[in-house]
């Protein structure tokens, strides 16, 4: 009777400890599926890409190299934005779909109209400042640059423009050609041609 109740015993305890490991061994499981699913959403969260701002191509004829500018959404950069009511800033560096940053050309725009802005507007450094003012900065590189710019005023001339073809409520889409000259060696040029925008207006 006695080793019938030792036998007992020892089963029962082997029975326990084998339903605690395998319970611990279940949760372990759990914890890994929930962070390897953490994981997969962040994963996600990071590759997911942003909208497409501008895009255009560039042209240096320095030496003759010629870039197929884009850049997508990001903060500062790759934003549209208008200052009261009159001034517009449009400011484009070369952002890749994935958010990664490489080393490009930089697009900064400025457009004033003291009517404010509308669509079906065009700009053109043949404008009268007075009434619609256009200013185009372009760096060559973000790490290397070289400036041409461009405005309306006579000072540094250029020659192209800008069109707003729609603008609905805080929604604004537009395309722009410009050739632009180096600001100091004036031989150098560079010719941007099928340029395109499109985002929200920041305000």
């Amino acid at each position: 009777m006695q080793a019938n109740f030792k036998v007992l015993f020892k089963f029962l305890s082997l029975t326990i400890v084998s339903l605690l490991m395998l319970f611990n061994v279940s949760c372990k499981s759990d914890k890994t599926d929930s962070k390897q699913s953490t994981k997969t959403k962040v994963n996600k969260k990071e590759t997911r890409s942003q909208p497409l701002v501008a895009s255009a191509s560039l042209q240096f004829t320095k030496n003759n190299k010629r870039v197929d500018f884009e850049c997508y959404k990001e903060e500062i950069y790759g934003e549209i934005s208008i200052q009261n009511e009159n001034v517009m800033y449009l400011r484009f560096r070369t952002v890749n779909k994935d958010g990664t940053k490489p080393d490009g050309p930089i697009i900064q725009i400025t457009l004033k109209n003291p009517n404010g802005f509308d669509e079906g507007q065009t700009y053109s450094f043949s404008d009268d400042p007075a009434e619609k003012g256009l200013i185009v900065s372009i760096n060559s590189s973000w790490k290397d640059p070289e400036l041409y710019m461009a405005d309306n005023d006579g000072i540094k001339q250029g020659s192209g423009e800008l069109k707003i073809t729609s603008l609905r409520e805080n929604q604004i889409e537009g395309v722009f050609n410009f050739e632009v000259k180096h600001i100091i060696k004036k031989e150098n040029k560079v010719i941007v041609s099928n340029g395109k925008f499109k985002d929200k207006i920041v305000q």
